[in-house]
């Protein structure tokens, strides 16, 4: 099987940044583009639901307006908690756009 290549734009690392999607679903940025983010979060989300995005900056948040288009259960070594691999395409990229930049200008 041939893995799929999904990016329309080019990625940034997310360096581990804390993103939050709704109350109850937090994780880890994994990547950033201007059309979208990989996120590592502890709920799956059902595809197609709109999210907003909430990027913690040091002391500021950045939300950006997105759907999910793509989650999967991440294998990993504990069971006990629940791991999951969320992509959300961003719903403007306009504000997408300023988001990626200014998180490349946050990273040591």
């Amino acid at each position: 099987d041939e893995e799929v290549e999904r990016r329309s734009a080019p990625r940034v690392h997310g360096g581990g940044i804390p993103v939050v999607l709704h109350p109850n679903v937090h994780g880890i940025l994994i990547n950033i583009s201007e059309t979208g983010a990989l996120m590592q979060v502890n709920t799956a989300l059902h595809l197609h639901s709109d999210v907003l995005l909430s990027v913690g900056l040091g002391d500021d948040l950045l939300g950006l307006a997105g759907r999910v288009v793509r989650c999967v259960a991440a294998e990993h070594n504990d069971p006990s908690q629940a791991v999951f691999y969320v992509a959300v395409a961003f719903t403007d990229t306009t504000d997408a756009s300023g988001a990626v930049a200014t998180i490349v200008r946050s990273r040591p």
